[in-house]
């Protein structure tokens, strides 16, 4: 039952993206010229993605804190990387933000061309010029008023416990002397294992996710490595919270 039920959902997610970006298309050879920064772009695609998460039941994801996201202002996002449906998860935020990806993703048709025409940043693994690049790009987003997202981690984790992170985002946010937001994820690595397609728990699945408050980078006198193992350090500790009590909640 469970792969039938997935294998439902992924058609049906291919289906919706291809109508949605045939139809929306148009517009946005219309609207590019007065909208520089892609905004226009960027809401389609929370558009879609909520469109999706409805199929679940929006009721399964849980936000808090979602006040602590600085509006428009030019920030550094992390969270951490459990589940292709992080993805989703993040668009529930319905924030503006640019995602830092990688570049196979890009070349997947309708969902990277639906990327590449929001002006997301794409990066090679393991490819220091592609990184360069990548960054050089993130740079120009701060000094033009966006804001990026990213998963410190680099990818998923296997265990759904927070990894080592990379000094990238954190770099960044020193350098343009913008907040870091922690966010932490919780829930959508055992709905969907990292390396398949077949969802579990679907009956019991919850999301929670939780905006902690913004980090200056002042707060550890500018320093990157200090920053990283701060961030990591409070997300770690927010995501045990979030485990705490889902231990002992009873079941139906």
């Amino acid at each position: 039952m469970q792969r039938l039920r997935s294998a439902l959902f992924w058609s049906y997610l291919a289906a919706s993206l291809v109508v949605f970006w045939i139809a929306v298309a148009p517009i946005w050879v219309l609207v590019a010229p007065f909208d520089p920064r892609r905004r226009f772009s960027h809401w389609y695609a929370i558009t879609w993605a909520n469109h999706c998460i409805r199929l679940f039941g929006a009721s399964r994801i849980h936000i808090r804190g979602r006040e602590r996201l600085l509006g428009d202002r030019p920030c550094v996002l992390v969270a951490n990387h459990q589940s292709f449906g992080d993805i989703f998860v993040l668009y529930a935020l319905r924030t503006p933000f640019k995602w830092v990806a990688k570049e196979s993703v890009f070349w997947v048709p309708f969902l990277g061309w639906m990327m590449a025409m929001a002006d997301y940043v794409p990066v090679r693994r393991g490819d220091p010029h592609s990184r360069a690049r990548m960054l050089a790009r993130c740079r120009q987003h701060l000094r033009d008023g966006s804001r990026l997202l990213l998963f410190p981690e680099g990818t998923r984790s296997r265990d759904g416990q927070i990894r080592e992170f990379r000094r990238g985002a954190f770099a960044l946010a020193v350098e343009a002397g913008v907040p870091i937001v922690p966010i932490v994820i919780d829930g959508t690595g055992a709905a969907l294992p990292r390396d398949g397609w077949v969802f579990e728990d679907l009956d019991d699945l919850r999301v929670d996710v939780h905006v902690l408050e913004p980090v200056d980078p002042d707060a550890t006198g500018g320093d990157v490595e200090l920053l990283q193992t701060h961030v990591r350090e409070l997300m770690i500790a927010a995501l045990h919270d979030i485990r705490g009590p889902r231990a002992v909640r009873p079941r139906a």
